[in-house]
């Protein structure tokens, strides 16, 4: 005990701390000093050694040791004060009583009190055996005391008094400011010898007020101590000192900081003069001051240090005495202020301070806490001080995770292992290694924790009479505290991260709970701080509050509380993904990694069935089985790590969980398994396993908890258990049984494995949690704001969603996740599209599942009209066809992107981003081995990094969704060349499409060289390259060919449609390099054969390709080739031409005509070939060209056959005949019809006219489809003979067929016609074919080819078609939608080509966008509306009133069955104006082409007065519908809904249409008004009745059910009265009415009051607060509708719908009338600096110019 006591002194001066830098040579003063006391210690031992020797009498009675430990304590105190006591006679008798004491305080004995320095040791000594005492219980007296409790009352409150003066002389103490004061009012070197003299004594001082301050508390607390001696002066003076020595001493030592308050101080006081202070660069003078300060006071720090241990016990004093003695409030508050500035100090590991700090601030936690235990009045004031500490948290965060976070709940490191698994994605990897968190976040959880209290289960409560008895007993939570202080804390917390009336720090604040919610996150599911869940818990019920506030507040506006900044809903959207992220993750791992009460698998005797938590069933290393199900573990995975380590019986932990729910049931008595169920046996084994435990450091506040907690859940349960079904008696005695084991929780049988004890935690979250239990309803909340009307909320919910998928990516393939994120590709917000595009894209390329389940989207969004939406799209196929060659979705992929290619007004940076795509894909590294494997995930998940238990491993091993590929040729296991693989993704690309010509346009713009001349040498450099790998390519389509044939058997009928797309793709690439073709064309002509064993259809597609294959190679045919090949198919040829349809029928003929026309050919065998199909099929048209008609029944089915085939084969023939083998001349063309020529006359010369004759003889039939099919052959003709179709113009033939009365047929096969001549003199003048072909020409002159005449042909056809421009726009409006649609077509080239005027057909392409029920219409128009607009700007704005009344007549025409013509329609679930797109993509970006296209519309509500002479008529309107008719009416009604719901993105639209149409209903409002007045008879009425501000007769007469009937409307009904004119004035105040329903609905849907709208000035700048607008949820259509009859002015008129309609006209002419002056009067009232005078800046204008 000696040395107990000794080394207690040692460890109290620390002398190892005062040693000077390494290289001086003398000790300080203070080194002196300390020498002193440590010889002076051992000369206490006479004190300490005044204890009995042992006594080896084991009788002796415990009387003799009362009496000894009474005497020690007494003694050593009465001692101590006869010391004092004679020093103090000394002193009184001495002359010079101040020079005494400072003589004394330099010797060393009384400093700063009445005690010497080892005195107060020895007091300190006896206080250190004092609390050894009290731990171990030693010596007591027959009382239960010991210690001081023992001591005399009178003996310690003279030991109190004394030791007062002591801690009074400390609490005055600055010892940083009298430093401060040397260094400023002394030379320098002043402040060292001040620390040689001063700073000694006053260090003596303090160290002694320390010392007294320790000994008065412990004396305080020391159980059963004479109250006397608790001195409340004493007290007061000891929280004094604990506050001043925190605040002015500790934290400035720790921090080194003491300078800056002096410095700050002396600023402040020294430029008094200047205000406000501007803030300026700091001179050098300054900072050489502020540095030689800062430097002086760290030789302070060292002086402070050394009391560093003497507050520690300060510090544990203040907590005994919190916990033992009941304090008055401010003493209370005094100590939890002063031990929460520790928080202030930055406790940086690197620093020497580290353990100082580190250990202050533990201590001021358990001081807080225990005040928070004990004094449940003062929370909220304890709570308050917390939130100004958070600010001066210093600034480095890392520095703040200074709290070693605990795992003493586990036996082992695996539960260790499982958290650093779970935050190593949130936090550096570094600390998740050595898991700290922030201080106050400790704090807080032990301010929670320390709240929880016993629940109380009473068997009954008094029930007044009369009233029910409750059906249970009344349980009250222990955790209700807990929850009340969660709310406080979190509310508070919230509402400071807000731009609010809380003092500002919304960034410290938010940065803080940034780290606090991740600090809770990091400790949830370690045992130990079971309040971090319901933290969380009760945050996440306050995000979810904010966030639907927010939503309900509507785009950019809120309401007083929190959360209606954007700001905040970004940040709190922010945290409500990383806890719900996390929820996911830990999910995850419980689905992965489960674990259940008992097996239900039974195992034969003698079966070994390994069933080990790694999912390893091998035996490789030594195994354990189960006693009970007979299952075997390895024995590392269950913690035995020997054989000798196995115990007599082991189960394992499903069976440990079986055995503890059989004993549940048996001594509870409860069989009820719906409460015995898993949850509830694996919490009783968790908190029996915590039971294990019981012992370690503040584990049992803990266990507490978790006991309230799943008492809560109980209770809740059997709540509802109650409603649903009656309860039993033993399950309602469950909870009271439970609550008498508060007390002592049972650790029954032995602890779980800590694999198993980890996968009971992970299920316990899962399946009782409130966290996981409410994951749910935080993605359904997620996935509400992300179809709500706020477009920021939509993102950010897309932003969120997608960090709740970095936890678990199983939750993309989600139903309502996909289809909610599929849904925001549409969204109209392009930044929502793009957040969703990021979100598929960060997982489409990883995990192909998802890939498949967004495809449909994806592809959308290529046609999406942001750029970079399609660029974002085009990204994510390039990434999933990268990593995922063998995607199913590929084709259609590619298919879809090779379209955006090619598509005319495309972005050339888009289309680079594709032709990038299929270059690397297709086009680079031929001979990269590509692994067909599926991808390795993004960022492989928790379970695939560690396991959850001690073992890292795997875990269960799970099926791996593999996606197959759609083109079995390579298995998924196999390893092709790049190059075989991009041969396949061609051929299926065109077998998706159905066509090669997207294919072939992207080749051909990839590698056109006609470039710049530098540009061009690059472009034929890779051309070059790229034609070795076009050769590798085909090499490899041909080896896909042969693959094809091999596995026929097993492809079914998709091989003929492979083959076709096969032999497609090769004669596309053969194009480009013909020669690797020629090679293999052996292995072509065999499908000339058509004889393929395919589909009938397929066969065409087959033999159709070859013919085309043979048509792009005969132009490198040389001799050996033509003679080799041509000998072979022309037989084939022909048998094509008499075999199948059109399409391969033109191939062939065109091949043919090749081969007849090669330079090297030397014979004309494939021309007579040719010439004897023409003669043949021409003398089958003679023949049959007297038959008028043949129609089915009139001749037969064969016949008809042939001669369609025979007129298609005529035109081929004549469209692919060369011209320099003979031509007519243009009056040879118009021959009768009795000098048609024989079939043996038929020559190249004549065939063109020939044919044209005897197939312009068949159009003249009777029958629809021979006329169609002899148009399409004359089609052909004109092709090669565009002068032809002039000649059929001059005979009329084009009129007819072209006229309303010609069959419908005949009609849509002319506008294909004509559309396939415009795009093939198109192709052929952009291709330079014309050109080529004309110098080819001998017959052309040098005179024609100088004067262009190339292009003549294609001024032909426009010529022709323009003279039939008005026919094409009515069949615009024809009720056949394929009549619509084909000359929509025909429409749009001839807008591209110039060939027809735009003020013509604007109008009409306005029209079509009331074609709602047809999207392809709609979406065309739409897109030759767009064009026009770019190309002339005002085009829409001036046609806009032509094209409304033209989209009026449309409707009234293709719609004739409904009622009423609508300008709205039903898109989805909202209401969408027809011209809505064409407003967007035309108009909407600039403001003068809106305002004029506004002005326009309401034009037609404008009447123009003609002289207001007497008799003269009323008006006219300024429309060119002059009268005043129903029809009119109508028009001015579809009008008004296009106004109405016109998509405005400014205030300022609206409030333009309202300031026109006020300005029209100004004018016009008086002048019917005073009509009306001229009209109306007053024969039976007073003046007063007509009064403007009054209802008058005819009005309260028309609420009736019949107004004509009313008296009021006799004179009306009299037959001299002039009704008509009546009428006519009612139609004229139904456009009035309409303006005034059209002011009213803009302003409610837009939220603009009357003032606003009387402020605007169109001719002025734009205001910032009109640049957006803010349209209410979900709004009505806008009425349109007119009293009925009103527009019939052929009948006679409807009295009772005059009578309404002119009620409403003045009801709405005295509402305008009144809130116009209202308004004026609010205008008035006004500043002249109202801040909505603001405008915009010049942009405006910019953009107009």
């Amino acid at each position: 005990e000696e040395c107990l006591c000794l080394n207690s002194v040692m460890s109290l001066f620390e002398p190892n701390q005062f040693r000077q830098e390494e290289g001086q040579q003398q000790l300080s003063e203070v080194d002196v000093f300390m020498e002193e006391q440590l010889a002076m210690a051992p000369k206490t031992r006479r004190y300490t050694s005044q204890q009995p020797e042992p006594m080896d009498d084991e009788d002796v009675t415990g009387t003799e040791e009362e009496e000894e430990g009474e005497s020690v304590f007494t003694e050593r105190i009465e001692e101590i004060l006869r010391r004092q006591s004679m020093r103090e006679e000394q002193q009184s008798t001495s002359p010079s009583v101040a020079r005494q004491q400072q003589q004394a305080a330099q010797s060393g004995e009384t400093v700063g009190g009445p005690f010497t320095s080892a005195e107060l040791g020895e007091l300190s000594l006896l206080c250190t055996q004092q609390a050894s005492e009290a731990t171990t219980t030693t010596t007591t007296t027959e009382n239960g005391k010991n210690g001081f409790a023992v001591v005399p009352g009178d003996l310690l409150t003279s030991l109190v008094l004394l030791l007062h003066q002591h801690v009074q002389a400390a609490s005055t103490l600055d010892l940083f400011k009298q430093a401060a004061t040397v260094l400023k009012e002394q030379p320098a070197g002043a402040l060292q010898e001040w620390l040689k003299d001063e700073s000694l004594t006053h260090a003596k001082i303090l160290r002694g007020g320390l010392e007294a301050a320790n000994v008065i508390l412990q004396i305080a607390v020391t159980k059963g101590v004479d109250q006397r001696a608790i001195n409340e002066d004493a007290l007061e003076a000891i929280l004094t000192l604990y506050r001043l020595h925190m605040r002015e001493h500790t934290i400035p030592t720790i921090n080194e900081t003491a300078h800056t308050s002096f410095q700050s101080e002396k600023d402040s006081h020294g430029s008094e003069a200047i205000s406000p202070p501007r803030k300026r660069r700091r001179s050098s003078a300054t900072e050489k001051s502020t540095h030689r300060l800062a430097k002086e006071l760290k030789k302070m720090y060292k002086l402070v240090s050394s009391t560093f241990n003497l507050y520690f016990v300060l510090m544990e004093r203040m907590e005994l005495l919190m916990n033992s003695m009941l304090l008055e409030d401010h003493q209370v508050l005094l100590i939890t202020n002063s031990s929460m500035q520790v928080f202030e100090i930055e406790c940086q590991i690197a620093k020497d301070n580290f353990g100082s700090g580190h250990q202050m601030q533990l201590a001021s936690i358990s001081i807080v806490a225990a005040a928070f235990r004990k004094y449940p009045q003062h929370r909220d004031s304890i709570l308050e001080e917390l939130f100004p500490i958070l600010l001066k948290l210093p600034t480095a965060k890392r520095s703040l995770r200074a709290y070693r976070v605990r795992y003493a709940s586990a036996a082992s490191s695996s539960l260790t292992k499982l958290n650093s698994m779970l935050i190593r994605s949130m936090i550096d990897p570094g600390m998740a290694a050595n898991h700290s968190i922030q201080m106050v976040t400790g704090l807080v959880l032990a301010l929670v924790q320390s709240c929880v209290v016993r629940p109380t289960y009473e068997e009954m409560v008094a029930v007044a009479e009369g009233e029910e008895a409750p059906p249970f007993p009344q349980f009250a939570s222990g955790l209700k505290e807990c929850q009340h202080v969660s709310i406080f804390i979190v509310d508070q917390l919230m509402k400071r991260c807000t731009k609010s009336k809380y003092g500002g720090g919304t960034v410290e604040f938010r940065s803080f709970m940034t780290h606090f919610v991740l600090d809770l996150l990091s400790v949830m599911m370690i045992p130990e701080y079971p309040a971090a869940e319901m933290i969380l818990y009760t945050l996440m019920q306050r995000l979810r509050h904010d966030i639907t506030q927010a939503s309900d507040a509507g785009p950019g506006r809120g309401s007083n509380g929190a959360g209606t900044e954007n700001t905040y809903v970004t940040f709190a959207f922010e945290l409500f993904g990383k806890v719900c992220s996390f929820e996911a993750r830990l999910l995850k791992l419980a689905r992965d990694y489960s674990i259940e009460v008992g097996r239900d698998r039974v195992i034969k005797e003698g079966e070994v069935v390994i069933d080990c938590y790694c999912g390893n069933q091998t035996e490789d290393h030594f195994t354990v089985g189960c006693d009970d199900c007979n299952t075997f573990f390895h024995g590392k995975c269950v913690g035995l790590v020997n054989m000798e380590s196995i115990p007599e019986e082991w189960l394992c932990d499903a069976c440990r969980l079986a055995r503890i729910a059989k004993r549940e049931m048996r001594v509870k008595h409860c069989r009820d398994t719906s409460f015995m169920n898993g949850p509830y046996i694996m919490r009783h084994a968790f908190l029996s396993s915590l039971a294990h435990r019981t012992g370690v450091e503040n584990i049992e506040p803990a266990v507490q908890f978790h006991f309230a907690r799943w008492l809560d859940a109980l209770q809740t349960k059997l709540s509802e258990s109650s409603k649903s079904s009656p309860v039993q008696k033993p399950t309602k005695q469950l909870l009271h049984q439970l609550v008498n084991q508060w007390d002592l929780i049972e650790a029954y049988g032995e602890p779980m494995t800590d694999e198993g004890y980890n996968r009971m935690l992970l299920a316990l979250f899962a399946r009782s949690s409130p966290m996981g239990l409410s994951f749910k309803h935080q993605v359904n909340l997620v996935l509400k704001m992300m179809v709500g009307i706020n477009s920021h909320l939509r993102k950010l919910s897309l932003k969120t969603i997608e960090k709740v998928a970095e936890g678990d990516d199983r939750l993309m393939l989600m139903p309502a996740i996909t289809r909610t994120v599929s849904s925001r590709l549409a969204d109209t917000t392009i930044s929502v599209r793009e957040a969703a595009l990021s979100f598929i894209g960060s997982y489409a390329a990883s995990f192909p599942r998802v890939a498949t389940a967004f495809h449909p989207s994806l592809i959308m969004c290529l046609g999406d009209a942001g750029v970079s939406v399609r660029k974002r799209a085009i990204r994510i196929f390039n990434d999933i066809l990268s990593t995922n060659p063998h995607y199913k979705g590929r084709s259609e992929a590619c298919d879809a992107m090779l379209k955006r290619a090619a598509f005319r007004k495309e972005e050339d940076t888009v289309r680079d981003l594709i032709y990038e795509l299929f270059s690397k894909l297709w086009l680079e590294d031929a001979d990269q081995i590509v692994a067909a494997a599926h991808p390795s995930p993004r960022k492989a998940p928790p379970s695939a990094v560690d396991s959850p238990g001690n073992v890292a491993s795997p875990g269960p091993k799970r099926k791996t969704a593999t996606l197959s590929s759609p083109h079995p040729l390579f298995h998924l296991n196999s390893h092709i060349k790049r190059v075989e693989l991009a041969a396949v993704m061609m051929m299926e690309t065109i077998r998706t499409a159905g066509t090669g010509n997207h294919l072939e346009t992207f080749l051909k713009k990839l590698y056109d060289a006609s470039l710049d001349e530098e540009r061009g040498r690059r472009r034929k450099s890779r051309g070059e390259i790229s034609r070795q790998h076009i050769d590798k390519l085909i090499q490899a389509l041909f080896e896909v060919l042969l693959k094809l044939e091999e596995t026929r058997a097993d492809r079914g009928d998709m091989v003929g449609k492979d083959i076709a797309a096969t032999l497609r793709t090769i004669e596309i690439l053969s194009a480009t390099e013909p020669f690797p073709v020629i090679k293999h064309l052996d292995t072509i002509l065999p499908y000339l054969k058509a004889d393929n064993g395919v589909q009938i259809e397929d066969e065409a597609l087959i033999v159709s390709a070859c013919c085309d294959i043979l048509f792009r190679i005969s132009s490198a045919f040389d001799d050996n080739d033509l003679h080799r090949f041509t000998s072979s198919v022309a037989g084939d040829l022909r048998q094509i031409v008499f075999k199948f349809n059109a399409g391969p029928m033109n191939s062939a003929i065109r091949t043919l005509s090749a081969l007849a026309h090669h330079q090297s050919a030397t014979d004309d065998s494939h021309g007579r070939i040719l010439l004897d199909i023409a003669q043949v099929f021409y003398s089958y048209l003679l023949r049959h060209l007297g038959t008028p008609d043949f129609s089915p029944g009139k001749v037969s089915e064969k016949i008809r056959c042939n001669l369609h085939r025979a007129l298609t084969v005529l035109g081929c023939i004549c469209q692919h005949r060369d011209r320099s083998l003979g031509s007519a001349d243009e009056q040879d063309f118009l021959l009768p019809e009795e000098d048609l020529a024989p079939p043996k006359s038929i020559s190249w010369a004549n065939s063109t006219m020939a044919s044209y004759q005897v197939i312009a003889e068949y159009l003249k039939k009777q029958d629809n489809p021979t006329k169609c099919a002899s148009l399409k052959a004359l089609g052909f003709i004109f092709l090669n003979e565009p002068r032809l179709l002039f000649a059929l113009e001059q005979v009329g033939l084009v009129d007819d067929i072209m006229s309303p009365k010609a069959p419908t047929e005949l009609q849509l096969e002319a506008l294909d016609v004509w559309k396939k001549i415009l795009e093939s003199e198109e192709k052929r003048i952009d291709a330079g074919e014309a050109t080529e072909k004309m110098a080819r020409d001998t017959n052309i002159t040098v005179t024609k080819r100088i004067s262009g005449d190339q292009d003549g042909d294609a001024n032909l056809f426009g010529g022709v078609l323009t003279n039939h421009a008005d026919r094409l726009f009515d069949m615009l409006s024809s009720k056949d939608v394929r009549m619509r649609f084909s000359s929509l077509e025909l429409l749009g080239l001839l807008l591209r080509q110039g060939l027809v005027n735009p003020n013509d057909a604007v109008p009409h392409l306005l029209a079509l966008q009331g074609d709602v029920d047809n999207d392809t219409i709609r979406s065309l128009a739409l897109e030759f509306l767009i064009t026009e607009g770019e190309k002339r700007p005002d085009m829409i704005r001036q046609r806009v009133r032509a094209g409304v009344k033209q989209a009026y007549t449309f409707q009234r025409t293709i719609y004739p069955q409904r009622a009423q013509v609508s300008a709205v329609f039903q898109a989805g679930d909202r209401v969408e104006c027809v011209f809505a797109k064409v407003f967007v993509e035309c108009v909407a970006r600039i403001r003068k082409q809106k305002h004029g296209l506004f002005a326009s519309l309401l034009g037609l509500f404008e009447w123009k007065e003609f002289g207001r002479k007497k008799g003269s008529s009323f008006g006219q309107r300024s429309s060119p519908l002059r009268g005043k008719t129903g029809a009119d009416l109508s028009l001015l009604s579809f009008a008004a809904q296009i106004l109405a719901h016109l998509p405005y993105s400014s205030a300022d639209d609206p409030l333009f249409i309202i300031h026109k149409l006020s300005s029209i209903s100004a004018l016009q409002g008086d002048q019917i008004l005073e009509k009306f007045n001229e009209l109306l008879p007053k024969t039976q009425h007073s003046e007063d009745d007509w009064d403007d501000e009054n209802e008058d007769s005819l009005e309260r007469a028309a609420i009736t059910k019949f107004p004509g009937r009313t008296k009021a409307a006799q004179p009306l009904t009299d037959g001299n009265y002039d009704l008509r004119s009546f009428a006519k004035h009612c139609q004229t105040s139904a456009s009035f009415t309409l303006l005034m329903r059209l002011k009213a609905y803009l302003q409610k849907m837009y939220r603009l009051s009357d003032l606003r709208c009387i402020e605007y000035d169109p001719k002025g700048k734009e205001r910032i607060a009109d640049r957006s607008c803010h349209r209410i949820e979900n709004p009505p259509p806008f009425d349109a509708s007119l009293p009925a009859g009103l527009g019939n002015t052929s009948a006679a008129p409807n009295v009772d719908s005059l009578i309404r309609q002119y009620a409403e006209f003045r009801k709405a002419f005295r509402d305008e009338m009144a809130t116009s002056a209202k308004a004026e009067e609010q205008k008035d009232e006004l500043p002249d600096d109202d801040p909505m005078d603001d405008v915009a800046d010049d942009s405006d204008d910019e953009e107009e110019s």
